[in-house]
């Protein structure tokens, strides 16, 4: 929509747009982008849609009004029912298997979201919970998670092997 919008505009209102653009990435205001300035401009630009859309979402998970996502409130919105998987129950199928695993890393990520006493989540606990990597709390999480998935012999390292081996599988 937005650049449709800029489309329309006369190329003068375009320049001038541009310029205000320019002006609010070049942080230093020598009135040159570097490398640095438009890294950072694209990370900052890139947190803050993640962090609006998440918000926006929030309504939609909060079905009580209450201000606060449960548990139970994002099991329903996501699939229409309460889950509640056994942590030590493996699962003959391996479809059932793989959804459980995917559900228990969701309520783990839930839950290191949670930073106060309240069960449930407020906003800016659920911007934590649906964009983990944008939130500075959740870094060690993500660390592990990122370590738990490239570490299949579970040695608690990720080698080149394991960290290539999804990669030499997907030949896109």
């Amino acid at each position: 929509e937005e650049a449709e919008e800029y489309a329309r505009l006369s190329p003068e209102e375009q320049q001038r747009r541009l310029r205000a653009i320019v002006k609010k990435i070049d942080s230093d205001a020598d009135g040159f982008l570097t490398k640095e300035e438009l890294s950072s401009w694209i990370q900052q630009s890139f947190k803050h849609y993640v962090t609006q859309e998440a918000k926006q979402h929030f309504s939609d998970y909060d079905k009580d009004g209450d201000g606060l996502v449960s548990w139970k409130e994002y099991n329903m919105q996501m699939y229409d029912r309460v889950i509640d998987f056994d942590e030590n129950t493996v699962l003959e199928d391996q479809e059932e298997e793989s959804f459980r695993q995917l559900h228990l890393k969701e309520k783990k990520r839930f839950e290191k979201a949670n930073r106060d006493d309240v069960p449930d989540l407020n906003v800016d606990e659920f911007v934590a919970f649906e964009h983990p990597e944008e939130v500075e709390y959740m870094t060690d999480f993500v660390i592990q998670e990122a370590l738990e998935e490239h570490d299949k012999d579970g040695d608690g390292f990720v080698s080149l092997e394991e960290f290539l081996g999804d990669y030499r599988r997907d030949p896109s």
